[in-house]
């Protein structure tokens, strides 16, 4: 399954709320994983 940026973008320009919570979602994964490779280096220490 591929998304496609554009129609994303369109999307989320008709339906803000939309564009928010998905970019809050990305924001949300992307600080798990990077707590997770902290926490992955300072175990390498």
């Amino acid at each position: 399954m591929t998304i496609q940026a554009k129609k994303l973008r369109e999307l989320c320009e008709k339906e803000p709320m939309l564009g928010y919570r998905l970019m809050a979602q990305v924001a949300r994964l992307l600080a798990h994983r990077l707590e997770s490779a902290r926490i992955q280096l300072a175990a390498t220490d």
